[in-house]
């Protein structure tokens, strides 16, 4: 069964055949790809390979450093969560006119995203903060020690949420708006128990 939101992106796709080729001896690296390919659900490499080059195209044509970006819903967003509203630009975090959204932040949280989180139907009330979801992924990184820095700032998770199509919900409370994401939490559980019991594993590594 195939699952587009669990994809790796192009260029770890294919680290991840040459580990195995490397591990499990194929012939050669083609060989390789068309095997890894079935385990993701798709009948060889060719069948895969434009799904790999969809799913990050939107990041692919970012710059390196983002002062605004413009969500789907037509919110503008900065590196600490700013967007538009008919008041006019709100934040509930302090933004230096010199601070920037950085695209490896925007990476980092799509690593998160896609093998973490997974969408439900209706909008999650209940904590479902592009805030609190950044906490979640700095803490899965320095678990697992995957990068020196693991900082994400919440604007650069709030555009990787807005890149994998997640619906975004401005809400007012008072007069803070937080950024409701569309998730299920309950695979979350205790994020941080769960994560230190070893419930989460980074497919990555494997």
């Amino acid at each position: 069964m195939q699952n587009i939101s669990k994809l790796p992106s192009l260029e770890n796709f294919k680290q991840e055949a040459i580990n195995l080729k490397n591990t499990q001896k194929f012939s050669s690296l083609g060989h390789a790809q068309n095997a890894l390919a079935k385990s993701y659900g798709f009948c060889d490499y060719n069948a895969i390979k434009p799904q790999l080059i969809e799913i990050n195209y939107i990041l692919n044509r970012l710059p390196k450093k983002i002062k605004i970006y413009t969500l789907l819903n037509g919110s503008l967003v900065n590196n600490s969560g700013l967007y538009k509203t008919k008041d006019g630009y709100k934040t509930d975090a302090y933004h230096s006119e010199k601070s920037y959204i950085n695209k490896i932040e925007i990476e980092k949280a799509l690593l998160f995203i896609d093998d973490i989180l997974e969408k439900r139907k209706t909008i999650n009330h209940k904590g479902g903060t592009s805030y609190s979801l950044k906490h979640y992924a700095e803490a899965y990184f320095k678990h697992y020690d995957i990068f020196d820095n693991y900082y994400i700032s919440n604007g650069a998770f709030i555009v990787a949420l807005d890149i994998r199509n997640y619906t975004i919900y401005e809400e007012l409370e008072g007069y803070i708006y937080n950024l409701n994401v569309y998730t299920n939490y309950k695979k979350l559980g205790d994020f941080y128990t769960r994560l230190e019991k070893g419930d989460f594993d980074y497919t990555l590594k494997k």
